[in-house]
């Protein structure tokens, strides 16, 4: 317990000055993200606190923004605590500033993909009683056809020294709702509700192992949607670091963005680290680079640190279970195949067939358990769906998917989505989906058709056809048109689905 304390006390998290702000910005807000912020606006109110790239904010401005919205939307929106509003942006400054209003005013969160198509998100929207959907601009042509109340951010307007008008009322904390992938594709939620006692375990656990205190300026390249960014978002809040946000991920422009700002640490997926590894020179600032979403090839984690050192580090969760496996950098060195060892506080298992637990190195279902899992599972053990062993010294070796799941990029991806969509189509008779190895994104789908008699239709006009149907990830690499499929159907794929 000692090296955790130690992390916290050269962080400046407890010292008294800092314990005395922590309680005044309780007292203000309650247990929720604005207390974070506030925390860090008491200690640092000058220091940047969000770049964008279009805009930066201190702490101080970011907080007066965040109330300022967080007044608007109880004025003029009238949202009130357990209200459901889904968030539907990119990675920018108003984001963070919406979420954290959002969370002041008690109101869940959902956090939504902006790479759904307009049938997926108007099949989510539809099924959610949300009392008011907030987006990007880009992403009118896919809302305007639904009946609720959207609202666009270039038509929130935060009325200057709007944050004298009065005080807020404390509101019991709110969930943070992300969705993941369930089996078959389906969209399903996994609610965060902050807590201090639940989250100190991971926290500790990164800021320790990592050494996150010493450094001080963070570039989140994933979505803040997915459960990791969003976690990497509220510890570098928390430790009033300044963040960089891009809504869109480009290889060179992040690694000209890390020279040029000096970016310390950076949190994204292995597929973005690859790209950016052919420009080294540019990254040579990065002390620490945290992985997440994906599994890491060992041939990447060799580039890595013959390119940048041994900076690299893994963490490993679901959207269900959050973090919970942590692989440090000497880690994998000593284990590069692993994805780490159990964080304090997190219980590990490999299940066999019979649900009993299986002896080391023995290849079963992965479990987990760890007080921050999803609010309704707190003290249940959560299936992972991969396949895993644990060595006698704790590391876990990933061994594939229960299920047909393939992960592309960092994304969740269903061999069966892509499958009923083609099949819908009126032109062709069937469909056979399989997975082949990709350089960039790990895994790729590949479709297999069979046009019905006297059918024409070109690959151009099927990805058009998909393109309205499908999330951009959930897209084939390649589309192959035969006259029946063959009954050696591994002849498609060196992996078949």
């Amino acid at each position: 317990m000692f090296k955790p304390v130690s992390s916290l006390i050269k962080a400046g998290l407890l010292s008294p000055r800092a314990l005395i702000l922590l309680l005044r910005a309780l007292s203000l807000h309650g247990l929720n993200l604005m207390t974070v912020l506030q925390f860090s606006a008491f200690r640092n109110p000058n220091r940047i606190a969000i770049d964008d790239g279009k805009r930066k904010l201190g702490y101080k401005e970011l907080l007066s923004k965040s109330m300022g919205l967080a007044q608007e939307f109880d004025i003029n929106y009238g949202l009130k605590p357990g209200d459901k509003v889904a968030l539907i942006c990119r990675n920018h400054v108003f984001f963070v500033a919406a979420l954290s209003a959002l969370s002041r005013l008690g109101v869940d969160s959902y956090l939504i993909s902006t790479e759904l198509s307009e049938s997926q998100l108007t099949s989510l929207l539809n099924k959610n009683d949300f009392k008011l959907i907030i987006a990007d601009d880009e992403q009118g042509d896919k809302l305007i056809s639904l009946s609720k109340q959207v609202v666009f951010i270039s038509s929130i307007v935060v009325t200057e020294n709007q944050t004298q008008r009065f005080r807020l009322k404390k509101a019991a904390a709110a969930n943070i709702v992300v969705f993941s992938s369930g089996t078959g594709g389906s969209l399903k939620t996994a609610e965060r509700k902050p807590s201090a006692t639940n989250y100190l375990s991971p926290f500790l656990a990164v800021l320790s192992d990592l050494q996150l205190y010493k450094f001080g300026s963070v570039y989140i390249a994933t979505p803040i949607y997915h459960g990791f960014a969003l976690a990497a978002l509220i510890i570098s809040v928390l430790l009033s670091s300044t963040v960089y946000l891009r809504e869109y991920f480009d290889a060179d422009a992040a690694a000209e963005m890390i020279y040029k700002n000096e970016i310390e640490v950076v949190s994204l997926v292995p597929l973005m680290l690859q790209r950016m590894l052919g420009q080294p020179e540019k990254l040579k600032s990065l002390k620490v680079i945290i992985s997440g979403s994906a599994p890491l090839s060992k041939d990447l984690i060799l580039q890595t640190s013959e390119k940048l050192g041994d900076i690299l580090a893994n963490l490993y969760g679901t959207s269900e279970a959050g973090f919970c496996i942590m692989a440090t950098k000497d880690d994998l060195i000593k284990e590069p195949k692993s994805i780490g060892r159990a964080l304090r506080g997190v219980g590990v298992k490999v299940v066999g067939e019979d649900g009993h637990g299986l002896e080391p190195k023995q290849i079963g279902l992965l479990f987990t358990k760890a007080k921050w899992s999803m609010s309704s599972k707190k003290s249940r053990w959560i299936k992972t769906g991969d396949l895993a062993y644990i060595d006698r010294q704790g590391y876990v070796f990933l061994q594939g998917r229960e299920d047909d799941m393939i992960v592309s990029g960092g994304e969740n991806v269903y061999p069966i989505i892509l499958e009923k969509s083609l099949k819908s189509h009126q032109a062709i008779k069937d469909v056979q989906i399989v997975a082949v190895n990709d350089l960039e994104f790990g895994k790729r789908l590949k479709a297999v058709v069979v046009l019905k008699p006297n059918r024409q239709v070109s690959e151009e006009s099927l990805r058009a056809f998909l393109k309205d149907r499908l999330a951009r990830y959930q897209m084939p690499r390649e589309i192959v048109f035969v006259s029946k499929i063959d009954a050696e159907k591994s002849k498609y794929s060196d992996k078949l689905i």
